[in-house]
């Protein structure tokens, strides 16, 4: 999505040129590879903040999008989630939700009940 609204192009991150580069190659490898290919580890260990976090296990470093455009990090915390989850917004919602008359359940990414 940011690609597409030009934010990267104007931070200086370009990922190829399809009319100078072939489409395969830059898809295996390079700047778009290694930003499709990024794994949670690597926010975790790149981010003090991360690292020292209760709600880690919620948010695993939030929106890469945010990140970059905040932190001007790819790997860096998107501090949104932070705000989100270090002012009570989590138990503010579960709390709202447990006023309604319907059945729910608030889970994580992993399934787990919150």
């Amino acid at each position: 999505c940011n690609q597409c609204s030009g934010f990267l192009l104007k931070k200086g991150i370009s990922y190829g040129n399809v009319k100078k580069e072939n489409l395969s190659e830059l898809l295996k490898s390079g700047p778009y590879y290694n930003l499709a290919t990024t794994v949670v580890g690597d926010i975790y260990h790149n981010s003090d903040s991360c690292r020292s976090c209760q709600y880690w296990k919620y948010c695993t470093g939030g929106c890469r999008a945010i990140a970059l455009a905040w932190e001007h990090d790819f790997l860096g915390p998107d501090k949104s989630k932070c705000y989100f989850f270090q002012y009570g917004y989590l138990q503010k919602i579960i709390e709202g939700f447990g006023k309604c008359d319907e059945n729910w359940k608030c889970i994580n990414d992993l399934g787990e009940l919150i």
